[in-house]
């Protein structure tokens, strides 16, 4: 009898996947351990936004770097749910969530170990005006900047 191959790929851990996203050559590699890690909505959503640039051949392609960062942030934070994603015209990957009743959070991954942040939460009383926040911070400090102004909405 001939040998059966297995057509699942080998689920990867965070550490794992973390140091294959590093070493990655291409952007394929990089949604490939998105997907192993896991994260296979957010890697099927790269891919199509991947294939969609043959349709736009004025656009820029979407920058390694950037998907690069995305794929560190949604790695280093497990228990973040599934956002909404887009790439711009030059390339780079934002990531989108939206806050009841009138935020939301919007994160762009330009270069690699940091993210721009901006953020419109609303805040407890009717009357006082949303909470605003940008600028840019590493990775590791995301979560931590936009935590008091949405306490849980992002988590699975």
């Amino acid at each position: 009898m001939g040998e059966v191959k297995s057509s699942v790929a080998t689920m990867l851990d965070a550490q794992t996947g973390l140091n294959a996203i590093r070493s990655a050559a291409s952007r394929e590699e990089i949604t490939d351990v998105v997907r192993r890690c896991g994260f296979s909505e957010i890697a099927d959503r790269l891919d199509y936004l991947i294939e969609l640039e043959a349709e736009e051949p004025d656009e820029e392609p979407m920058q390694i770097d950037s998907l690069r960062s995305v794929a560190e942030f949604v790695l280093g934070e497990r228990d973040v749910y599934d956002p909404d994603i887009g790439v711009g015209a030059d390339g780079v990957i934002g990531l989108s969530w939206r806050l009841s009743p009138n935020g939301m959070v919007y994160l762009r991954f330009r270069e690699a170990g940091a993210a721009r942040v901006a953020l419109i939460a609303p805040t407890p009383n009717d009357g006082d005006d949303p909470a605003h926040i940008s600028g840019a911070v590493s990775l590791s400090d995301v979560m931590t900047t936009i935590a008091p102004y949405v306490p849980q909405t992002l988590a699975r």
